[in-house]
This record gives structure tokens, sequence and C-alpha cells, in this order.
């Protein structure tokens, strides 16, 4: 019967057979409008995302094929894990040294827990899966899809809580508690979650016949899972990436460094935490203890393959640590963390000028005032949109400030409407005071005592009649779309394949952006367009780009079969193939050919000189695409990494090159889901988490966040699914707009001018030293033959792709 077709197939016609497993599909809209339809290749992934493009597919055909997908990866992820759930059951029952129950008993128990968990354990699964899977076959879709139906999957969503709340069997102190550690450790929750005021008033008397957990258990419940992972890590084929974090805390007080492992897919584990104390570091110090852990990682077999750095001072250290005598020969690449740059970057032109700091200081007194939930009921009645909010900047996710100056660009029109409307509903109320309330109503539904109880602040009013206001605004949006695009590259589906290639790509992308920016900005005049700004973010990406090996990134560019050559400068001497015959050769024989097992502590035999020049001839077929580098048989993988994981038979030598060189992670994991509290500058002194449950916090916490990723739209059908809670209730009398539900008041950065301008204060601070690397010897820079004005001889067009989601909607 062979495996039932995907339901996007009813939008495609079947053409021929592309390869062994694959046939050609041709998209039935663009035929039957007259368009010559493009061969696609016929698995899901890659239709839907034609249906994207496609001028000619209603938005609602890619909207239920998404979520169809997203039903069916839920159900998937919910039957495979179903024994995964009782292990942990076993492994809690043991760790609080309650007895075993009876069979029978723990039958029930699953099918209780089951019912409590069925949320997060629907939400998190599709991402492994289907990273695990990528390397055997197609990973862009589900080819055996037989979809749930909506009842089923909303109903199990939305009746877990109301299940477990109104059990008439009463819950002991053990069972209560039994069901919070489970809860804690399977969902990812901060540990003291239960004891919140939001969780008091869900779970009422519950709430307070349960103890916080001691260090002792924390410490005790994260060994076994802690272990599991390690092991996972040890047995990486390839390899694994040193991640190494810093930041400052506030309680207490101190700076910590955090050294993870991250893998190919980004899944990250907690290796050790180093408190570092409350005075300055030098970067000698820190090496010291940089080498001793990546001495007990070779003593476990665990294979380091490179470090990637968050902050100057853990970059330095990496560069000295594995510069010293006894790692050189490894070639162990230090890396700079990708997404720190970029939040510097944005920094720099958020807080670099007093003009656009004191524009977004405005942007962010408007996005409070439209947060009022009087002033935005009338503002989603004038957009005609229910869902029609701007966006609040956050101390977690510095992409949120982006998002706020673009929403506010975004609907410039409906904010100048509404403070229209508003102020002259206010003089009306003002003369017509005492008087019988007036019924009627403006054309979006909004009546007179609605407009005038919105109570816009007159300066809020004065800054949105003010044009000059506006054109800062649109300049502050045009420097950052370059910072947003290159983060949205990161961030987007393929983030998990983030290479140097496409660091290379977008360092020299975001130069060619900011150069246009600088010509068009000298011919034409405005507020808030200054060009010598321009040009200091211009110096500041080519001090960025110092900070790479510029012979490794030339590497991942050229090996990056998806990327073209001809972007390139082929007359600079050191992009031509000789010289990249060299680098390659190079790398590889410090990676592959070391002096000894001990030198080198991965699991693959030491290879000889013989084995480094029998390498240069693969380096010649790739150059000459013979096979299997020839354009059709790599034009089937997305990823690069998983093409060479795939040519161990016939070229085990760029097999084992090509995988390596494509597994380097490249920016370090994000913390601010991780530890509450956590401001996106790491300078910032935030974080109040007690240091005995700091590492234990640590290790439950950032592989539950990492290695677990929720699909966007699986996420969205969810939270259109979710129980409404009163929140008039539960936030006195005022909705919140925050981006999450489970965020305290404390980490919501708008709330008033001063709080914004506290913050550009630090952030200023931070990006300025960081950038500033003149008294670091550590950070010599790389011998850099070519700039990249001089790189890229034409100019690169965006990679994103165009998507309805992105587009702005002219409202």
């Amino acid at each position: 019967m062979g495996r039932p077709s995907h339901p996007a197939w009813q939008y495609f016609i079947r053409g021929e057979k592309r390869n062994r497993f694959h046939y050609n599909a041709y998209c039935k809209f663009c035929n039957e409008n007259g368009e010559e339809p493009v061969a696609v290749r016929g698995v899901s992934g890659n239709m839907i995302r034609h249906l994207q493009k496609c001028i000619y597919c209603p938005p609602e055909v890619v909207t239920q094929l998404k979520l169809l997908c997203a039903q069916k990866d839920a159900a998937s992820f919910n039957k495979r894990h179903q024994s995964q759930t009782r292990n942990m059951d076993v492994f809690l029952q043991e760790a609080s040294h309650s007895p075993a129950p009876k069979k029978k008993s723990r039958r029930l128990g699953d099918q209780r827990d089951a019912n409590v968990l069925p949320l997060r354990n629907t939400i998190r699964g599709p991402a492994i899966d289907a990273a695990k899977t990528s390397t055997a076959q197609d990973s862009t879709g589900v080819e055996d899809f037989m979809p749930l139906q909506l009842p089923l999957l909303s109903s199990e969503m939305n009746g877990g809580l109301t299940t477990t709340l109104s059990s008439s069997q009463p819950l002991t102190y053990e069972g209560n508690f039994e069901r919070m550690v489970s809860a804690t450790l399977s969902t990812g929750l901060p540990w003291d979650w239960m004891w919140t005021e939001a969780s008091a008033r869900v779970f009422g008397d519950q709430n307070s016949k349960i103890e916080p957990p001691s260090a002792e258990l924390l410490s005790t419940l994260r060994v076994a899972a802690h272990e599991k992972q390690i092991m996972k890590m040890k047995d990486e084929q390839v390899g694994v990436t040193l991640a190494v974090n810093w930041w400052a805390s506030n309680y207490p007080r101190s700076n910590f460094v955090l050294l993870s492992l991250v893998n190919a897919l980004r899944e990250a584990i907690t290796w050790e935490v180093i408190d570092m104390g409350i005075g300055d570091s030098t970067p000698e110090s820190l090496a010291e203890k940089i080498k001793d852990n990546l001495a007990d990682l070779r003593r476990k077999g665990i294979h380091v393959i490179n470090i990637v750095a968050e902050t100057t001072l853990t970059y330095a250290a990496s560069r000295v640590a594995v510069n010293s005598s006894e790692w050189t020969n490894l070639a162990i690449p230090v890396l700079p963390c990708f997404s720190h740059l970029l939040q510097m970057l944005l920094g720099a032109v958020l807080t670099g000028t007093d003009k656009s700091k004191e524009t977004v200081g405005e942007v962010v007194d408007l996005v409070r005032m439209f947060s009022n939930h009087r002033v935005n009921k009338v503002f989603r009645r004038e957009c005609g949109d229910p869902d029609a909010a701007l966006h609040a900047p956050l101390q977690c996710e510095w992409y949120s400030f982006i998002e706020a100056v673009d929403s506010v660009r975004q609907y410039e029109d409906m904010i100048k409407i509404i403070a229209s409307k508003v102020f002259r509903a206010s003089s009306n109320a003002r003369d017509l005071a005492g008087r019988i309330a007036n019924p009627r109503k403006d054309s979006a539904g909004n009546t007179v005592d609605e407009l005038a109880e919105c109570g816009l602040s007159p300066a809020v009013i004065r800054t949105i009649q003010n044009a000059e206001f506006w054109e800062n605004v649109e300049a502050l949006s045009e420097l950052m779309y370059p910072i947003k695009e290159a983060q949205k590259m990161l961030s987007s589906a393929f983030a998990s394949s983030f290479s140097l290639s496409d660091i290379f790509y977008q360092f020299g992308r975001m130069h060619q952006q900011y150069g246009i920016i600088v010509s068009d900005w000298e011919d034409t005049t405005g507020a808030g367009r200054s060009v010598g700004h321009v040009r200091f973010l211009l110096r500041k990406i080519n001090a960025m780009w110092k900070l790479y090996d510029q012979p490794l990134m030339v590497l991942g560019y050229t090996f990056n079969y998806n990327l073209q050559l001809q972007f390139l400068a082929r007359h600079q001497a050191s992009l031509k193939w000789l010289s990249i015959g060299k680098y390659a050769k190079q790398y590889f024989r410090g990676w592959f050919c070391a002096a000894s097992s001990t030198r080198n502590p991965s699991r693959l035999l030491v290879l000889s000189d013989e084995a480094a020049a029998q390498f240069m001839e693969d380096i010649l077929a790739f150059k000459e695409r013979k096979y299997p580098f020839d354009s059709e048989s790599m034009c089937d993988f997305d990823n690069p990494k998983y093409f060479y994981m795939l040519v161990s038979d016939s070229h085990p030598l760029m097999h084992m090159f090509g995988s390596r060189l494509f597994s380097f992670v490249t920016s370090t994991p994000p913390l601010g889901d991780v530890l509450p509290r956590k401001c996106f500058i790491p300078s910032v002194r935030s974080t109040t988490c007690p240091q005995q449950t700091l590492l234990p916090l640590l290790r439950m916490n950032l592989f539950a966040q990492t290695a677990l990723r929720p699909s966007k739209d699986l996420l969205g059908f969810v939270q259109s699914n979710r129980p409404k809670i009163d929140i008039e209730n539960m936030a006195n009398n005022e909705m919140q707009f925050h981006r999450s539900e489970a965020m305290s008041e404390g980490e919501e950065v708008s709330s008033a001018k001063k709080q914004w301008e506290g913050l550009a204060k630090e952030w200023k601070t931070h990006w300025e030293k960081e950038i500033d690397t003149s008294n670091l010897r550590a950070l010599d820079s790389f011998t850099q033959d070519l700039t990249l004005d001089q790189i890229f001889k034409d100019a690169l067009p965006s990679r994103l792709p165009h998507d309805r989601a992105d587009a702005v909607v002219d409202v």
C-alpha cells in the first residue's frame, strides 16, 4: 500500500521521479494562473515553503497545512514518550524515598500524570525527533501523515488541569510533592514556580501543603538526568562545542561563568559554574580554569571541537587557553558569540547618539500607554484586528526592542487617528460634563465616552503629533533592519545549521547594507539621519569581523554549496583555490593528524600526513564538481552537514572534514529563559538565585530549554486553545501585554522612560567596553588579508524567505 500521501499533495501535480526517493511536484495554483510551474522536491516541507511564497495560494491553505503538521508531530511525540514518562516517575519515587506502589496503583498514577502534563509533552517534541532523524532521511517534512481531529487535541490540552483539580480522591503530601517535582522537571519550570503568587491563586490550599525543595533534594534529583546528558554528549560522533557564558549576579553579589556543552543540534547541558568573585577578572585567571575543564572533558572521553564565548573576557580567556602549549596543536577554534555581537550592534544603534536614545524613550512611553486595556481596546477596533498590539520591550530579550520600534512604525496611521479622536473626545467630555452619556459610535465602533476614558497623557499626544518623532522612528528602523535580518536568519527554522558560512555571508551583507544607508543619507537630509553614526556602525562591524579567523571563515563559505561562489572577489589571492587548498590542508592536519593520541582526544584514529595528501584529491574533486560533489547530488540537502555525513563511504576524509566544519556552534545558549530575571546585558546585575541552588537549577533547566524546541505553529495553536483566565482579577484590572505569561512585572522594561534611561546607560557602557579591545593582548587580531568590502565583488541578496508572516500589514 505504501505510505499515505501528505495533504500538501492535493495542491500539487505529481511529476517525474526526481531521485530514488522523491518526485518532482508542480504547484496547481501557479499552473492554473498561467505561470510556468517550478519543479519542487516532493516533500512536505519544500511544498509548504513554496505555497508560502506563491502569490496565488490563499493564506488559509498554508495555515491549515501547518496546523495539521503540528497536530501530527504532537501525536507522534506523545506516543513515543509514554515510556519515558513512566521511567521518570520511578526515578522520582526513589529520590523521595517513598515505597513503591502496587502495579494497579502505579498504572492509575501514570494515567493521572499523563493527564496533568499533556500540554508540555505536546508542545516540545517535534524538533528533537526531526533533528535526530534528519541525517538518514529528509528532515523537512513528515510523509507518513494521518492528522488528528482538532477537538481531540484541544480537549486533551484544556482538560488536564481541570481533571486533576476536580479529582475526588484526596492527595497526600507525598503525592502532591511527587507531582510538583515531576511537573518541574518535565516542563522546565523554575524550581520555585509553585510558591509564586500566581500559582497560589490557581492551586489555592494545595499550594500551602508543599514545602520548597531543599538544595540536597535538588542535587539528588538532577544526578541521574545529568549523567544521561553527559553520555549523550560523549556519544556525539563529530564532537561538541564548549560554550562560555558570563554574567553578573545581584544576589549573591558576584560574577559567574557557565561552561556548557552544546552539540550540533544546539542541545546544551551544564558542565560547570565558576564563581569569579566580585572584582575584575583577568583572561589569564579564567584561562587556567578553562584549561582544567578541557582536561577533565578529555579524561571523560568528550571531544571538544571548538569554543564559543559570549563576552570579551571569556573570548580572550578561551584564546589564551587554546594557545597554551598543551592545546595549541589541536587547532581548537575560538569563536565570539554571534548573537551577542548583534546585541551589541543594536545597542550602538539605539544608544549611540542622544537623538536615538531619546527616540527610543518616547517609543517606550508610547507603547506603555497603548498597553492600557482601554486604549488597546480602542486600538484593536480601529485596526479591525482582535490581536493587534504594540510590542513591549523586555529586559530578558534584546530583540524585543526591534519589535517595539517596528510595531510603532507599522501602526503609525492608526496611532495618529486614535490620538486625534481621543483628543477631540476629551475636549467634548469637558464641555459636556454632567450631561447624559453619548451612546453614538464612530465608524470603528468606539463611543465618545470610551475614547475620553483612554486617558492618553498630554506628553504622549504631543509625541504622536510631532512629525520629527516619526522621522526619527523611520531612521531607527532603517538602521535596525540589517541586525533584524541577521537575527531572523539566526533564529529561523534552520538555526541549528547556522554555521560559519552564514556568519561570513551576513557580515558581508550587513557591511553592504550600512554602506547603502550612508550613500542614501548623504543625499537626503532629515531628522535622526546622522551619516556619522552610520559610519561609526560600519567601523564596529569591521572590528567585530576581525575577531574571526579569516581562513576558517573562507573554508566555511567555500564548502557550503548553497552559497554562490561568484559573489567572492576571486581575483584576491587569499580567495583563490590555491589558498583555499592550503587552508584546508592546514586545518585537516591540526584536527586529524595530531602527533599522538594523547594530543588528539577524539575517538578517531590518528591519521598520517599521507592522509592529508589524499584529502587534497577530495578538494580537487569538489572544485571540479565531480560526483558526489556535483550540483545534482548536493541539491537535495539543505544542510551541508548532512551531505558530508553521508559521503563517509566514498570520501571518508571529506566526510570527516566537512562534518566537523559544519558542526561548530556559533552562539552561546541564551540564558534569559533559564535564569529567572536575567537581563540580556551580561554586566547588569539582575539574577537573584542562591548560590547553592544555581548549579542544580542550570543543570535542570538548560537542557530542557535547548533540547526541546516547540515549533511556532504549534505554540500558536496551543495558546489559542488555552483556557481563558480572568486577567482582570489577577492583574489589578489592567491587562498585561507581555511576551511571556509567566513573566513578573519586574522583567518588563517599558513601564517608564526613566527605566529605559537607566538601561540605556548600562547598555552603552557594556558595548563600549566590549568593543574596545585595545588593552587586551590576548585579543591580537588574526592576520586579516582582506576587509569586508574587498571580499565580495557583487551585492549580496537577502536569504530570508519572503513569508507572509514577515510582511508589513497595511492598516
